[in-house]
């Protein structure tokens, strides 16, 4: 339901169908994925600022700004915004057929606390929370003619909250070797909540960029 952001359009504004399959596509999006730390040696304290290779699976163009704190146990807390100067664009309405869909800013700012290299281990333990806010949610209001109780069932605004436990597991003893990462999802919204399991295999330089690839939030 993304219609498009800084990374690409990727959308179409008129369809005919809610139910036909969307038309494949490929295309070759550019991106730089990286980040500025300065590290307090005296304290093991390290403030940031960068992006995440996971928000441009999500086709979110943000920016994460935050503090790590190394514990007594080697294990490091951080505590981290995000957040982005262009909003991503989405569809006011994206069950209209039959006519151009009209586009709408969508922000999600999110505020993220992580627990990594917990008692040693390669566990790492994150939670986040994001205010999804659409400027013009008119989600199925223009033609389907919904009464407003199940017309507010198609809501995309509101709070959304995430739970991942992240573990790289080795194969044959090795960690050349794919890792699978476990992460339980937790999400919810004021009115509903709903909850997801999934198992992923990876490849391991990705496995600490790429712990979750989610639904796009839309």
């Amino acid at each position: 339901m993304i219609a498009e952001n800084s990374l690409a359009d990727i959308g179409k504004s008129r369809i005919d169908s809610l139910t036909d399959s969307p038309d494949s596509e490929s295309d070759v999006i550019l991106v730089l994925n990286g980040g500025l730390a300065y590290t307090l040696v005296s304290t093991r304290t390290q403030v940031f600022i960068g992006n995440s290779f996971e928000d441009f699976i999500r086709f979110e163009a943000t920016t994460m700004a935050g503090a790590r704190q190394e514990l007594p146990d080697s294990s490091i807390v951080a505590l981290s915004y995000l957040f982005s100067a262009i909003p991503t664009e989405v569809w006011a309405d994206p069950y209209v057929v039959g006519q151009n869909r009209s586009k709408t800013d969508r922000t999600s700012p999110c505020l993220r606390l992580d627990h990594d290299k917990i008692l040693g281990s390669d566990f790492e333990i994150r939670f986040a929370w994001r205010d999804i806010d659409l400027d013009d949610e008119r989600s199925g209001l223009t033609q389907l003619g919904l009464p407003p109780d199940s017309a507010k069932l198609l809501d995309r605004e509101g709070d959304s909250y995430e739970i991942g436990v992240v573990n790289p597991i080795a194969a044959h003893g090795n960690y050349n070797s794919d890792e699978r990462v476990i992460e339980l999802i937790t999400r919810g919204k004021p009115a509903s909540r709903t909850k997801s399991t999934a198992v992923r295999t990876l490849p391991q330089d990705h496995a600490r960029k790429l712990e979750t690839v989610r639904a796009l939030h839309s």
